[in-house]
């Protein structure tokens, strides 16, 4: 798969002039041809922009990633110009238009995706956002009923946001508690009902030396989504463990962590699975960092249909009765 891909980049570059007096122009092109197509849509056009756009995120180092988490808005502002970094802060920006104005249909579900295995989703009724990792993501409180996070590390949650959430009185869930925000302490099975919304939880390993450490979610989005379910099990390496116990509409694993994703994807035989955990600007390149053509080739080791790598500030509507396993 990238032998193809990076064949038909080096002909595509021939026609694209390099270069470009504004910084961000050559970003914004990227970001508006990755959004002209979709995960089901592949168009050439956003095949490309997906395999450039990818270079900007190997330039950009960790070091540099975790000072924008930390800096202030003007000085992320600055850092932003001709960089990865303004995709992050558009795909935001991008959702804060969007998720407002969207209308979702009776029977289907709105998905859109920001960084790593952020996702916020919305029903013809209510709003809830998973893993949100963003140094504005408070932004997105007034739009979302509850949050979701899968484990405590700082790639899967931000701290600002999670005030933001519990000053407003919007619950947060998590397998953790601190003084200074009232998360939920979920530490074992449990069942939670928030509106039309069903949620299941289990706690899960993320690796030998912290079993237990990761809840996942199988999310029953109510009657108005047709009962879609969503199952997100976070940074789980334990193939036994990912065993939902119903069907599945859509199931976001971490494909890299040691979970054996062929099996897991058999296991579980969703209707769609999102290959997630991507592109993580913390980690070093060389370290716990992949790439879309990671993704890819995740993906087509499943050998199952309807499997796909999204890309930040995607939106996705899923509605089960067009879908063809």
């Amino acid at each position: 798969m990238k032998k193809i891909i990076a064949a038909v980049f080096c002909i595509f570059t021939l026609l694209v002039p390099a270069g470009a007096t504004n910084p961000n122009k050559q970003v914004d092109r990227l970001m508006k041809d990755i959004w002209k197509g979709s995960i089901d849509n592949m168009t050439k056009d956003r095949l490309f922009a997906m395999y450039r756009m990818q270079d900007y995120m190997d330039s950009l180092s960790s070091q540099t990633f975790n000072k924008y988490l930390k800096s202030d808005e003007a000085t992320r502002r600055e850092m932003e110009k001709g960089t990865v970094l303004r995709y992050y802060q558009m795909a935001l920006e991008k959702i804060l238009r969007e998720l407002p104005k969207t209308k979702v249909e009776k029977g289907s579900v709105a998905i859109w995706h920001l960084y790593n295995m952020g996702y916020i989703v919305k029903t013809p009724s209510q709003c809830f956002a998973v893993d949100i990792k963003h140094p504005e993501a408070s932004r997105l409180v007034p739009y979302i009923d509850f949050l979701l996070i899968t484990h405590k590390h700082g790639d899967h949650f931000t701290d600002a946001m999670n005030k933001a959430m519990t000053d407003a009185g919007k619950p947060v869930y998590a397998n953790w508690q601190t003084e200074k925000y009232p998360l939920t302490d979920l530490t074992d099975t449990r069942e939670i009902q928030i509106g039309n919304i069903s949620i299941r939880t289990a706690l899960t390993d993320h690796n030998v030396n912290m079993p237990n450490f990761v809840i996942t979610y199988i999310v029953d989005c109510g009657e108005d989504t047709d009962h879609t379910v969503f199952y997100l099990t976070g940074d789980t390496n334990n193939t036994e463990q990912v065993n939902p116990g119903c069907p599945v509409d859509i199931f976001i694993p971490h494909i890299l962590v040691g979970l054996d994703v062929e099996r897991a994807a058999a296991q579980v035989d969703p209707c769609w699975m999102f290959s997630s955990h991507l592109h993580e600007l913390g980690h070093k390149l060389t370290l716990w960092r992949w790439s879309y053509f990671d993704g890819f080739d995740i993906s087509h080791e499943t050998h199952r249909k309807n499997v796909f790598v999204p890309c930040w500030g995607d939106k996705i509507v899923y509605r089960r009765s067009d879908v063809v396993k």
